[in-house]
């Protein structure tokens, strides 16, 4: 038995699914379903979300679970999140889940920090990125897995290609993710011996005015993300792409590749696998105390032979297996 209800609430999307076992082995079961609540900080459609939530929904399938998916939207509307955790909370504390998983750093810092951390329910995080000291987390309450993207192999792999790169222009969105992963990726690309520029912007006219700054005056572009870019047009930004990029672009999200040349990419989908996992394991009666605080472990080569041949950029063999 599978049933979905979607329901919009200004604007923000709630998800319900009921993933149970068949009629005779859910006879068979000594309790009823028990329900899930997810809370992911973004939207329905944005790629690296999604994948999260695809690999929680394939991993609770089959089991006698009800999962309920709350959207908070915070890269679309960040001025909305304390209104859309206020509503999570209020759900959560209304339906008394077995466990709350949530996705992201937006969910920890309006939800789960002021609100979950010192319990009564069990909660699992996931998207979390680098480190989650600054919720004080884990605890006997909350444990989960920070996601570390694979930046350091990324930039060997072009340096190896494009030795003579020295410039670093980093651009994405200006987010509060983006604003603390700072911390964390400039050791990285300090390192491997690059100076670095920011570029954090708002909405579309901006990136394209950063991109086509960044090829007059750096070496190599690491382009992030793009989720709170407001305006944000794909095939107007491939476009804009083809006609000014003059150094190579890379990425560390699957989601990017249509605007990159070469990017080692984190496996989102491992991240919501692991804590759906997770989940089940608590609803068996395990303490998130008992979880201990995990990493992302999985990438994968991905290359785009029509942007690396506007600039000649020689792509490395495919991965085997």
């Amino acid at each position: 038995m599978f049933a979905k209800q979607l329901k919009s609430s200004g604007g923000r999307w709630s998800r319900r699914e009921l993933l149970t076992l068949p009629a005779m082995a859910l006879g068979a079961c000594a309790r009823s379903p028990r329900l899930v609540i997810y809370v992911n900080s973004y939207h329905l459609g944005y790629g690296s979300s999604d994948a999260v939530a695809d690999g929680i929904r394939e991993n609770l399938a089959g089991k006698p679970v009800i999962l309920e998916t709350i959207y908070l939207d915070g890269k679309r509307r960040p001025e909305g999140l304390p209104e859309a955790a206020a509503r999570a909370l209020a759900r959560i504390r209304e339906a008394e889940p077995a466990v709350v998983l949530v996705s992201d750093d937006d969910a920890m810092i309006h939800l789960v920090a002021p609100h979950l951390r010192a319990g009564p329910t069990p909660v699992l995080f996931c998207g979390v990125n680098w480190t989650a000291s600054p919720y004080e987390v884990p605890n006997r309450y909350v444990s989960g897995m920070i996601e570390v993207l694979p930046v350091e192999e990324t930039l060997r792999m072009v340096l190896g290609v494009k030795p003579e790169c020295k410039e670093l222009f980093i651009l994405s969105e200006d987010s509060a993710s983006e604003r603390k992963s700072r911390a964390f990726l400039d050791p990285i690309y300090w390192r491997n011996g690059l100076s670095t520029t920011y570029g954090l912007v708002p909405d579309f006219d901006h990136w394209k005015k950063a991109f086509r700054w960044a090829n007059d005056h750096a070496d190599l572009i690491f382009f992030i993300t793009n989720g709170a870019i407001r305006e944000w047009d794909k095939q107007a930004a491939v476009n804009h792409i083809r006609e000014w990029m003059r150094i190579p672009v890379f990425t560390c999200d699957e989601h990017m590749m249509p605007f990159a040349v070469v990017g080692r990419v984190k496996v989102a989908k491992e991240q919501g696998e692991w804590v759906a996992q997770q989940a089940l394991r608590v609803i068996d009666g395990a303490s998130p105390a008992e979880i201990p605080l995990a990493r992302n472990q999985k990438s994968q080569l991905l290359t785009n032979p029509e942007m690396a041949a506007l600039i000649q950029y020689p792509l490395p063999a495919p991965e085997q297996g």
